[in-house]
């Protein structure tokens, strides 16, 4: 895995950028500061900071029993549930490190990651959404050496298997008095397995110091204190999901809202039920909670800020948001690998807060290269390089990964086109791999898409590069729609030949679907679509 250069580490801990403070520590303080405040809301569950500590506590003294040592890295494929604070904390506490991993994962995804992190212990539920998870798991010690040991999240007692709830209700802390400092606020505490900036899973490396930055300042551009609760809609076991739904709350001390699995209708509902004045997730979460039919029936005064990361939200669809559910809603940039270079405030006006990236963010670098890797004239676009305290370890295991990600200097490569305007306001307009090359000239899906998503037939929408052996691709549209509407590929075109753009830009083929397909984390799976 990537070490930091020295001399910029030595920077970051300079300037405070890194405040070397663990997320055990964090717990400490926020138990120290309000106890017997509720600290996490989950589908089933209200637990204070108190609470949280104890069970953190027994959850390491269970872990301890079951052999897990410092060094060692544990799989944890949880839905979210408060049980996850209990572990991933608890882990640390005692030395050893988190692989998270999405609960759609199956056997084909597992496997290697499991082989490549180690992992001779897993946690997971008995059962959720309809599927085993023992029985998988069960399956995947053929293919696996390491694995030996299945944890239950649940009571596992009947089947005599440890589980969580065993070691809340029964562990003895005594042991923990010999335990040792845990992981330091500079060592690799996470892996979280990401698509990669190649499309192939790999298991990319945190620290606490570097995930903190990316909550303090996450934090700090959207006003997030202690005084707010937060519904954190992704999965707790992926990039936004962990970003709002551990690090930014613990940082803060808000109280954290969570639901087990979303449902549009359950989350309006949560943000009326706990008061939530923050709401965190990827724009399709947003999109189908404005289109749910209840969701002029539910209270959403107390809502303020809605912000929406790991996709980008076409400005008309914000814009509704704002309409509809009555609070201010803003996009971020990011990217596991590289962090978050730049992020709106959440009082900048909508034209920022909608149709770009935002400020860069104190201590964060960006520079702009050609094909070449040659830099770009201030305003000119090009892939977008980053560098700073809230980048990455890299790739575990993957010196070929990393050496494409970073650069000697420490650049990372995003793959993203974007360039900075007088103001350093960064502007993203998409993915150098989604560009659709038509006839030698190069269109940006994104800009077609804020377009298309300002017609008033369209709901969700993506553009995409289909083969074509005359001209090399063709620009394709594939689009859902709004309930009782039609469109066609005529009315299409026509309608954005009203906004002047370019004549080869314009669509080739539209395909109407009920839903676009999406990743484990809501994002549109462009690949899945082609």
């Amino acid at each position: 895995m990537r070490g930091v250069d020295p001399r910029l580490a030595e920077r970051y801990h300079r300037l405070g950028y890194w405040e070397n403070q663990t997320f055990c520590n964090y717990l400490e303080r926020n138990i120290e500061r309000w106890p017997d405040r509720l600290a996490v809301i989950d589908s089933t569950r209200r637990v204070t900071w108190r609470e949280m500590g104890e069970r953190v506590e027994r959850t390491a003294a269970g872990l301890l029993h079951l052999g897990v040592q410092a060094g060692d890295t544990v799989a944890v494929q949880i839905p979210n549930r408060v049980e996850f604070f209990y572990l991933r904390f608890a882990l640390q506490r005692i030395g050893a490190r988190a692989l998270t991993l999405a609960a759609d994962l199956r056997e084909g995804d597992l496997a290697p990651a499991l082989r490549a992190a180690g992992c001779w212990v897993v946690v997971t539920p008995l059962e959720y959404r309809g599927f085993n998870y023992f029985g998988m798991f069960h399956r995947l010690r053929e293919h696996v050496p390491t694995l030996k040991q299945i944890v239950l999240v649940d009571d596992g007692e009947s089947m005599a298997v440890p589980s969580i709830s065993q070691w809340i209700e029964r562990a003895d802390i005594t042991d923990l008095a010999a335990v040792g400092p845990g992981i330091g606020p500079n060592e690799v505490d996470l892996l979280m397995l990401t698509s990669g900036t190649t499309g192939m899973p790999k298991l990319c490396g945190r620290t606490a110091n570097v995930f903190a930055y990316r909550a303090r300042t996450m934090n700090e551009r959207i006003g997030l204190t202690a005084e707010d609760r937060l519904l954190s809609l992704a999965p707790i076991t992926q990039g936004i999901g962990q970003l709002f739904g551990l690090a930014c709350f613990m940082v803060s001390g808000a109280t954290l809202v969570l639901l087990e699995r979303f449902a549009p209708e359950e989350a309006l509902r949560a943000i009326e039920r706990e008061e939530v004045t923050v709401a965190a997730g990827v724009p399709t979460h947003a999109l189908r909670m404005m289109a749910c039919g209840h969701v002029g029936e539910v209270d959403l005064r107390r809502l303020r800020l809605f912000v929406l990361g790991a996709a980008g939200c076409p400005p008309a669809k914000q814009r509704e948001l704002e309409r509809t559910l009555g609070c201010a809603t803003l996009n971020y940039y990011g990217m596991a690998e590289i962090g978050i270079p730049a992020i709106p405030f959440a009082n900048d006006p909508p034209s920022i807060r909608h149709e770009t990236s935002g400020r860069i963010l104190p201590g964060m670098e960006v520079k702009f290269v050609d094909e070449d890797g040659s830099a770009m004239a201030p305003g000119e676009c090009g892939e977008v390089l980053v560098r700073g305290p809230g980048v990455s370890m890299g790739y575990l295991g993957d010196n070929e990964g990393n050496d494409r990600l970073f650069d000697a200097e420490g650049w990372g490569h995003t793959g993203d086109l974007g360039y900075l305007d007088r103001d350093n306001i960064l502007h993203v307009v998409g993915r150098k791999k989604d560009i659709i090359i038509r006839g030698g000239l190069n269109i940006v899906p994104r800009e077609i898409e804020d377009l298309i998503a300002s017609h008033p037939s369209v709901r969700q929408v993506a553009v995409i590069g289909l083969p074509d052996p005359e001209l090399g691709e063709r620009a394709c549209v594939v689009a859902a729609l709004r309930p009782g509407h039609r469109l066609a590929l005529n009315e299409l075109v026509d309608f954005l030949r009203t906004h002047e753009i370019s004549t080869y830009k314009l669509p080739e083929r539209l395909e109407i679907v009920d839903e676009l397909p999406v990743t484990a984390i809501g994002k549109i799976d462009r690949r899945n679509l082609r």
